[in-house]
């Protein structure tokens, strides 16, 4: 028996590059011929993706679901980490991806479907726990926050959709970032991510199945944004210095033929003494010598920064392994 008939197709949104689209669909459809039940597909799939995309990969499959998720966004394929494929013969879903850190501030206040207190809200729900690494405390908010919510947007439009937002507002604002929340109306789910310690559970609200964990992406994403960041300054730097090199190379003609030694730029000394060069004063000797400093100066720094962002770069690429076109 094959998984959902192995004809997953990647969906036009949310945008990934061609290359990552690739390897992806390869991945899970070559993952769905060899599987049969919904977490044998996803651990398969995930075996497979790390020896073409890298490590840090998170898998979501389900029938139907909402989240509310922090991914990577970049235009290079190597760095873009987001990509969502669909089986139209089973209706079922695949999502592919990896959580960077948070930037947005965290919320000053609680959520407003938490901050109110009535009847309603406070209505028991059947709670099932199927996975969890929580202290007991942390749990018992978390299933709260998710039973207050279920009753404040039970029967509400895209209700999964509004849980998952509102749960992980209220997550930063207790715990701080960066949290990962995903809502589905089908137990038919199976998430497989790469978690903080002690910061995920994977639960059932009535007819909602929801996980929720904290993961702010791996090292080896933290190390790729600062390698990508300190790339950016060098050849920022790099720039800089190239155009302070263009403009004092603009209009240099009297600077270059009063350039002397330092001799002839001690103050005191004319034209007379046989040091300073023809028509040219001790200032304007010590004007032309600055100005031939910082020529220098210019260039030399221009090509260090460049070399510096090509070595960076180097680095980068070593970091984590290509996509394989084939």
């Amino acid at each position: 028996m094959v998984f959902c008939g192995a004809d997953f197709e990647v969906s036009k949104a949310p945008v990934a590059p061609v290359a990552l689209q690739a390897a992806a669909k390869k991945a899970v459809n070559e993952a769905a011929q060899k599987t049969q039940s919904i977490r044998d597909f996803a651990a398969e799939l995930k075996s497979r993706l790390e020896p073409s995309l890298g490590l840090g990969w998170h898998v979501l499959v389900g029938a139907d679901f909402a989240v509310d998720l922090r991914f990577v966004r970049r235009r290079s394929p190597r760095f873009s980490a987001c990509v969502l494929l669909s089986s139209k013969k089973s209706k079922m879903k695949v999502l592919l991806y990896r959580t960077t850190p948070a930037v947005a501030p965290t919320p000053k206040q609680e959520h407003e479907a938490l901050a109110e207190d009535s009847d309603n809200a406070n209505a028991k729900r059947k709670v099932v726990v199927f996975e969890s690494d929580m202290e007991e405390t942390m749990q018992e908010a978390v299933l709260d926050k998710a039973k207050r919510l279920y009753n404040y947007f039970d029967g509400v439009e895209d209700s999964e959709t509004k849980i998952a937002q509102a749960l992980k507002h209220s997550l930063t604002f207790a715990y701080g970032p960066t949290w990962q929340v995903v809502v589905s109306s089908s137990r038919d789910l199976c998430c497989l991510p790469i978690v903080d310690e002690g910061m995920h559970v994977d639960f059932a609200v009535t007819k909602l199945r929801i996980v929720v964990y904290r993961h702010a992406g791996t090292r080896l994403d933290q190390h790729l944004d600062s390698a990508q960041f300190g790339k950016r300054v060098a050849f920022i730097l790099a720039t800089i210095c190239l155009l302070l090199y263009g403009f004092l190379s603009l209009n240099s003609e009297v600077l270059e033929r009063c350039k002397g030694s330092g001799k002839a730029a001690t103050v005191g000394l004319t034209a007379e003494d046989d040091v300073l060069p023809e028509g040219c004063s001790a200032e304007d000797v010590e004007r032309a010598n600055n100005h031939a400093w910082w020529k220098t100066a210019a260039i030399l720094g221009m090509s260090a920064f460049t070399m510096l962002a090509s070595l960076i770069r180097v680095y980068s690429k070593s970091l984590s392994p290509k996509i394989k076109h084939s």
